[in-house]
């Protein structure tokens, strides 16, 4: 799905840009600090994105918790449900696999995508953490 592709490659971008001290990072307090940073960074860059999806803010928190907030271009009514599993799937895929992501699945930490429509209605909520990364099975969803 072009837009989770899209949300994911932006997130991933601004992500790499700044991680690269976060293994220095070793203690639950210390990630926690170094999350909060990341996000202030990252706002300070917002928002970011294509004409299918914006990054408005990112959430540092509470623990070892990281929110991506967007807005999608297309009308909550129009995602049916199979639309949203392929977007969850596909950020799966993508947290579990991009190499700049690596940091944070070293270091523990959940990542969420919560994404809206333009009028502000709840589109879906995604949420990863390393554990998802061990799965052997397909990620994909059959046609």
């Amino acid at each position: 799905m072009v837009i989770s592709i899209s949300i994911t490659r932006i997130a991933v971008a601004i992500l790499a840009a700044i991680t690269s001290t976060a293994l220095l990072a070793t203690t639950d307090a210390e990630i926690e600090k170094l999350l909060a940073k990341v996000s202030r960074e990252i706002n300070a860059k917002l928002p970011l994105g294509t004409a299918e999806v914006t990054i408005v803010s990112v959430v540092a928190g509470p623990g070892k918790r990281f929110e991506y907030h967007s807005v999608i271009s297309t009308p909550a009514t129009q995602w049916t449900p199979a639309m949203k599993i392929r977007a969850g799937r596909q950020l799966i895929d993508d947290y579990c696999t991009a190499p700049e992501m690596k940091d944070f699945r070293s270091l523990g930490v959940t990542v969420s995508w919560i994404s809206s429509d333009q009028e502000g209605v709840h589109i879906y909520t995604n949420t990863v953490t390393p554990q998802n990364c061990r799965w052997t099975g397909p990620r994909t969803l059959k046609k």
